[in-house]
């Protein structure tokens, strides 16, 4: 009467050269655990690699992107992790003046992609943005520099999506930025600068 597989004695150090059936096309055939353990291993596939079978070649996340699924088309998509940096500048009840604002610090590494102002009223002010890193405060270096200024001419709002000609949108983890205001018209109380940025 044959055994229960619970009832076998223990199987002393494996070689690889035992011989163990197997069943191939409705047949039990003998082979070798060596030959079971070089067999074809199952496909593996890299998540972050064109080959993925989820993933097309162009979703393939670039440093600083985030991957999600879209489930209409069942695949991996890349997508940039963005945030805004809001700056807030003036208080109601006071009206906004010229000059350097209290600066603010920035705890990750991002590349600044445009820029919004958003102010009580319409009126008119220039921003320029600055940046220092720890090190170099209480010294700080425009981002814009030569570059327009971000600002707003009798309006209450406006949007720059071109910074190419700024000298820097690079910030990194630990770097402080600051607002320096001008052409303040005395009109206005509170201006909100919002920075769109792709984390790095």
């Amino acid at each position: 009467m044959a055994k229960k597989i619970s009832e076998l004695d223990p199987a002393a150090a494996i070689t690889g050269a035992e011989s163990v059936p197997v069943v191939q096309q409705n047949q039990t055939v003998r082979t070798t655990v060596s030959a079971l353990v070089a067999g074809a291993p199952p496909a593996t596939h890299n998540l972050f690699s064109s080959s993925h079978p989820d993933m097309d070649a162009a979703d393939v996340p670039a440093n600083g992107e985030l991957l999600r699924y879209d489930s209409t088309v069942s695949k991996w998509r890349a997508s940039p992790s963005l945030s805004t940096i809001n700056l807030i500048v003036g208080q109601a009840g006071a009206k906004i003046t010229n000059g350097a604002k209290q600066p603010v610090k920035l705890d990750f590494a991002c590349t600044i992609q445009s820029v919004e102002l958003f102010a009580d009223a319409s009126g008119s002010v220039t921003v320029d943005i600055k940046r220092a890193t720890y090190a170099g405060l209480p010294s700080f270096t425009s981002l814009v520099g030569a570059g327009v200024k971000p600002s707003l001419a009798s309006a209450q709002k406006s949007q720059d999506t071109d910074l190419s000609d700024w000298s820097d949108t690079s910030l990194d983890a630990g770097d402080w930025l600051q607002v320096e205001i001008s052409g303040a018209d005395g009109v206005l109380e509170v201006l909100t600068i919002a920075l769109k940025a792709r984390r790095d």
